[in-house]
């Protein structure tokens, strides 16, 4: 009853979090689209850090007006700040995968038309163009207002014992529509179908061309990509251990309920979409529970004494309340490896049943929820479901819980 109203106050806690969070998100900020008659509109657009292109976009004229929502059918170019553009285009296409185990038979690219919002990552006398999707991508370009192409790049399998070919016609096109005067096309075999190495060709072209302006839209790195927090906090822990025969002589031990204290180092990468929302967490954590409890008819303590650093790990997702705060909420998977001091154990004193039960761990889960602050403070509430720690047993089980209260301090983040 106790396990299931702790798992129930903090599914409780994390529905809280979440919907409370909802109607002071900040997702809509200032852009532009231009409509099918070429008029330019300013509007707010919401912002979703787009990792795949969009086939659609969410936008509102005003800050107090309604949603609407944008498509290829209405708009021909939309675009966020001074970072994002996407231009809608009729162009050929090859969605071949590029998966070692999907590769197709055969060199050629199979184009089929279609129309899609395609990135401008960088526009001058060349512009050069992306689309991505899943386990997809696809650089596209133009010249001088040309009707845009794809640049031709495939994987296939030569034949059935999977050797794998190359189709790199991708640099003739570039040798053949943009080269550089004295340029020599062993030159392109260093240009690389990636986007930082074709937009160093591209650059490169258009200023030895002379064409005037290039400008490269690159959405603006957030600083604090990589984190490093040290997290000290207290513990509330509880710990049974019981064997499971019924013997005659009980070996039930309630070990009751414990406040400790815990340290913690915790290493955050805040995952390249969705606008900084997701983040990966690892947290190596000191923790320690000590209880000595004197059962019946005995003189002497029964002792628990478990010292032990775990690794939780897992995603970790914002909801922005303002530019200084946002709450979080994580799911934290532990697996059975930890480090366990030699000290630890359950030690039972009293003959003729006496003995030493030491630690073997197996997995668990925990939830969290909390608050940071200026991207330097933060302050978590954690539940740690039931932990077994004496598996290698047959005959005996634990149940070992844990609260959390958790206060971080960020103290590394590049450029941060």
């Amino acid at each position: 009853m106790k396990k299931s109203l702790m798992k129930n106050a903090v599914i409780g806690l994390m529905a809280l979090l979440f919907c409370s969070s909802l109607a002071g998100q900040i997702e809509f900020k200032p852009g532009y689209l231009i409509n099918l008659n070429g008029q330019k509109q300013e509007c707010l657009i919401k912002d979703q850090d787009w990792k795949d292109n969009p086939e659609s976009f969410t936008y509102k004229l005003g800050a107090a007006e309604e949603v609407r929502e944008g498509n290829l059918d209405q708009v021909l170019e939309f675009g966020l700040g001074e970072e994002v553009r996407f231009v809608a285009v009729t162009v050929g296409m090859d969605r071949a995968s590029d998966l070692v185990n999907d590769l197709t038979l055969g060199r050629n690219p199979d184009l089929q038309l279609e129309k899609l919002f395609l990135r401008i990552e960088l526009s001058g006398k060349a512009t050069l163009y992306s689309y991505r999707g899943e386990n997809l991508i696809r650089f596209f370009f133009s010249v001088d207002g040309s009707p845009v192409e794809q640049l031709v790049y495939k994987r296939y399998r030569m034949n059935s014992m999977m050797k794998i070919g190359y189709n790199t016609a991708y640099r003739q096109q570039l040798w053949n529509q943009m080269r550089c005067p004295e340029a020599k096309f062993a030159q392109l075999e260093s240009v690389a179908y990636t986007r930082n190495s074709l937009v160093r060709y591209f650059l490169k072209y258009n200023n030895c061309t002379g064409s005037g302006e290039t400008t490269k839209f690159v959405q603006q790195d957030r600083k604090e990509r990589y984190r490093l927090k040290v997290t000290p906090g207290i513990n509330y822990s509880s710990l049974q251990v019981g064997e499971n025969l019924g013997y005659r002589y009980s070996f039930d031990t309630d070990f009751g309920r414990k406040v400790n204290f815990r340290l913690g180092l915790e290493a955050e990468v805040l995952l390249p979409f969705n606008g900084g929302k997701w983040g990966l967490v690892l947290e190596p954590t000191f923790q320690y529970y000590r209880s000595d409890v004197i059962r019946d008819q005995e003189t002497e303590p029964t002792k628990a004494h478990y010292q032990f650093i775990d690794f939780p790990v897992g995603p970790r997702y914002y909801m922005f309340l303002s530019d200084e705060r946002k709450l979080f909420i994580d799911v934290l998977y532990i697996s059975n490896f930890s480090i366990n001091f030699s000290k630890s154990g359950i030690f039972f004193p009293t003959p003729p049943y006496q003995r030493t039960l030491n630690i073997f761990t197996r997995n668990s889960f925990a939830l969290g929820g909390g608050m940071d602050l200026n991207d330097k403070y933060s302050l978590e509430l954690r539940y740690y479901l039931n932990r077994e720690i004496i598996g290698d047993y047959i005959r005996w089980d634990s149940t070992y819980t844990r609260w959390a209260l958790i206060v971080g301090y960020r103290f590394f983040a590049p450029g941060g």
